[in-house]
């Protein structure tokens, strides 16, 4: 019996990295937008507000999950290099200053995140990757997009 306890135990120890890998965050935009790359200066350009137009102009509509949620977290440190009262105050700090930056939208879930992006052209959100569908599109990071 302990030996079939110790089986199982170091095969959810094995299994444990590959389960942790398959729900990183990912980059998703609407099917529609011509984007399927782009470096990671270009996306702390659209979280933190700094551009609100894809090329061809149609409107960025950046959605995050709440603040707390482990794909937002990354999100803003990997992009940003800011956690969460950093990148609240950024945005107090603009709004001070009179600039007027696109805050991204926050979403309850991974899954809303989705539901709008498949509906909003210019949508893009970080979302787990177990929750990405078809309906929507992975972008890929890239060292340069031209």
């Amino acid at each position: 019996m302990k030996d079939l306890i110790k089986v199982i135990v170091g095969l959810l120890l094995l299994l444990a990295p590959e389960a942790a890998r398959s729900a990183e965050p990912v980059i998703i935009v609407n099917k529609s937008n011509p984007v399927s790359g782009m470096t990671a200066a270009q996306m702390k350009k659209l979280l933190l507000g700094q551009q609100t137009k894809w090329k061809g102009g149609a409107d960025v509509s950046v959605l995050l999950g709440p603040a707390g949620q482990p794909e937002r977290k990354i999100a803003l440190h990997r992009f940003c290099g800011m956690d969460e009262s950093a990148f609240t105050a950024w945005f107090l700090h603009a709004m001070f200053k009179g600039e007027n930056l696109a805050a991204p939208k926050s979403m309850p879930t991974s899954q809303s995140i989705v539901q709008i992006v498949q509906l909003v052209p210019g949508g893009i959100g970080v979302v787990s990757s177990a929750d990405v569908t078809s309906q929507v599109k992975v972008v890929s990071l890239a060292e340069a997009v031209e």
